[in-house]
């Protein structure tokens, strides 16, 4: 019958484009199954068409050679498909199944011919011993086939999986179809599951990025709505000049001109449909134009890693909707061979390429293969196999199915489905690696287009996106510097005490017995060489402050002690107190500062210095009073005390210590600090700290 002709015409024609299309194995090997499946189609259509059985017996017994090698094409088709290893065991299997084929094929020829039987629509076969050992060598091979296609798309990732896929489908859909034919014989419900099959299966061969199945399906349905709606109209517009029976030569120009409307159309249509279906069914689709427009607005805004992460998130995560992204940048990228955090890279060379976390830009080590390991303040190289050697002369977005298998493994164990490459100045400056794909088309011909713009613009974006992290990087040093400058100032005074204070108990005569004047100064040693220890460790970075429970009535004694010739002149007046978590070295400088004003303050032959504490219990609180009866300070002078560099009593000869600094102490506690002077009177510095909200037991009932 005709649909036999056209059939095999189909098969043939396939054959040849995918030939043409490619001539790797896989497509040689394909196009002999799909000729032999046109020549056994060949052989149905003598048998339905010929009556003369003289002329049928030699062209059906030639013919059927076709179906006899459809069994070992269709192992050797689906192990180069599957890249499949061929090893012994394989080549055995493949090796028995085409001496099987054509050895009884030349049996059937020559020395077992089929006998043929006359039926309704023709001629057909009997069930011979030849037929049954061909049944039992299909039906192995199609086991062996099945076998290869679960173990390699059980394993298959990316690309792979989703080709695999497409081979799957059309082989179930050709089974199928077949086993109905055998229930509708007059249908030719087989034939047409042979050209659909193949279909499916070229459609895997040829096409080096297939697209989804449910996009496959979704766009053919697009296609087929836009030709009928169109067909539809030009039936409609021949239905009604026939009713009206227009049918004339100025009718046909009609017609002609509706044809061509058609042809312009149909694009159009299939664009409106298209975007339709992503309003209402599909979200995956999204506008390309649209998409570069706003990232290449948010890109010329983009300043901060927050604002480029937040960017990448959007572009990869969910546009292109992978499940991780990594970026990696060559040393060649940095001035100096440092990376963004200004660290000192080793000599760059080709193959030498780094990945660096800054900010909220997340860089993974992918020598670990994963995208989840960070690498704060160190460089991890990528150099393995000469692999980023060869994406240095990739200059487009390269994917895992592309590449040679020397570098997929390479792929494969990073978890890298594509890599895009970072463009400036025509050469590759970095790479964004991809993750797995989350959507079934994997990348569409949308989103390559977009990761493609996207490595060629970024570039710039990042090269003023790391100056300006080296200009904070330097702000921030600088930062440090003044730091460690004003931690110095407030040790500064504190290390001038203990020297002063041995000066004094040398010059005290008969105050102190000398057992008392000797262990006085070795304490002030001790002190002063805590003091210079302390002060190398903050010039080093190592110094911490920790946080601990303190007693201010215990920090104030020993502040009043660090002053032995001075310490008589100190009335102390002190509460039971709680304890306060504080810093309890800064406390110290803080109240040390305080009596050294105080004692600088002397205008009088007598002067008197007051410590007091209390306990205020409403606002859980405690209290600190140094008070003086010296000079003053004038109310000029009150006004600007706590922004002053220099101390309050600069001029009678103080340290140059900054009230200042006293203040930020207080502050950083939770505390505060007032004054009130009176000139020629006196002085008093009131400080409060809060209390700690655990408290020991014994402060406990103390404070009771």
């Amino acid at each position: 019958m005709i649909a036999y002709v056209i059939a095999a015409i189909f098969d043939f024609l396939l054959a040849g484009f995918v030939l043409l299309h490619g001539k790797s194995r896989t497509a040689v090997a394909f196009s002999i199954l799909s000729a032999s499946a046109g020549v056994w189609t060949i052989e149905l259509f003598f048998l339905t068409r010929i009556s003369d059985l003289s002329l049928l017996e030699p062209l059906f017994h030639i013919f059927r050679l076709g179906l006899f090698l459809l069994a070992p094409f269709l192992i050797i088709f689906h192990t180069l498909i599957t890249r499949t290893f061929v090893g012994t065991g394989l080549k055995v299997l493949i090796g028995c199944s085409l001496a099987t084929s054509l050895l009884i094929y030349g049996l059937n020829v020559s020395i077992f011919p089929t006998q043929l039987y006359q039926v309704p629509v023709g001629y057909s076969a009997r069930f011979d011993p030849i037929a049954a050992v061909y049944l039992v060598n299909f039906i192995v091979a199609c086991g062996i086939s099945a076998l290869l296609t679960y173990n390699a798309y059980r394993k298959a990732i990316f690309k792979e999986k989703l080709r695999l896929k497409w081979l799957v489908i059309g082989v179930v859909i050709g089974g199928i179809l077949g086993l109905i034919s055998f229930k509708f014989p007059k249908l030719f419900i087989g034939t047409m599951g042979s050209v659909i099959s193949l279909c499916f299966i070229a459609y895997s061969v040829i096409m080096h990025r297939p697209i989804g199945v449910r996009a496959g399906i979704s766009n053919g349905a697009v296609k087929a709505i836009s030709a009928f709606s169109l067909i539809a109209l030009y039936l409609v517009v021949d239905s009604i000049s026939i009713h009206f029976e227009m049918k004339n030569d100025g009718f046909v120009l009609v017609q002609i001109f509706v044809f061509l409307i058609m042809l312009e159309g149909y694009p159009r249509l299939v664009k409106y449909f298209t975007r339709l279906r992503g309003r209402l069914f599909d979200r995956e689709y999204y506008n390309y134009d649209f998409v570069v427009q706003m990232t290449a607005r948010a890109l010329s805004s983009t300043l901060t890693p927050v604002a480029m992460k937040k960017l990448a998130d959007q572009l990869f995560l969910r546009t292109t909707k992978v499940e991780n992204y990594s970026l990696h940048l060559s040393p060649h990228f940095f001035p100096d061979s440092k990376g963004p955090d200004g660290m000192e890279g080793s000599e760059p060379c080709a193959d030498d390429w780094r990945a660096y976390e800054y900010g909220d830009l997340q860089f993974t080590d992918h020598a670990k293969g994963e995208f989840d390991v960070p690498l704060r303040g160190k460089s991890s190289s990528l150099n393995g196999s000469g692999f980023l050697g060869f994406l240095q002369h990739q200059t487009e977005t390269t994917f895992y199915d592309e590449v040679v298998p020397r570098y997929k493994r390479d792929f494969q164990n990073r978890g890298i489905s594509a890599a895009v490459p970072i463009m400036v100045a025509g050469r590759a400056v970095g790479y964004v690696m991809l993750g797995r794909p989350l959507k079934e088309e994997q990348f569409s011909h949308d989103d390559i287009r977009l990761l493609n713009w996207f490595g060629g613009e970024v570039g710039g974006v990042l090269e003023k996106l790391i100056v300006h992290l080296r200009m904070e990087n330097t702000l921030h040093e600088a930062e440090k510097t003044l730091s460690v400058v004003s931690q110095f100032n407030e040790y500064n005074h504190d290390v001038k005490t203990p020297f002063s204070n041995i000066e004094a108990l040398i010059s005290a005569g008969d105050v102190f017995t000398d057992e008392e004047r000797e262990a006085k100064i070795l304490e002030q040693v001790h002190r002063g060489s805590m003091l210079v220890s302390t002060m190398v460790n903050v010039l080093k970075g190592q110094h911490y402050k920790t946080k601990s429970l303190c007693d201010l009535n215990q920090l104030a004694e020993e502040a009043i002690a660090s002053f032995p010739t001075q310490a008589k002149n100190v009335q102390r007046s002190f509460s039971p107190l709680p304890a306060s978590y504080a810093y309890e070295e800064e406390l110290k400088i803080v109240l040390l500062n305080l009596l050294t004003n105080a004692f600088h303050a002397k205008d009088k032959d007598s002067l008197q210095v007051q410590v007091s504490t209390h306990y205020d219990r409403t606002h859980r609180q405690v209290i600190c009073k140094v008070a003086d009866n010296g000079c003053g300070i004038a109310p000029e002078r009150l006004e600007a005390l706590w922004s002053r560099p220099g101390s309050s009593r600069k001029h009678l000869g103080g340290s140059g210590v900054g009230l200042a600094v006293i203040k930020r102490i207080i502050e950083e506690h939770d505390g505060t600090i007032a004054v009130v002077s009176t000139l020629g009177e006196g002085t008093e510095f009131t400080l409060t700290l809060p209390i700690a909200d655990i408290q020991p037991a014994s402060a406990s009932q103390a404070a009771r």
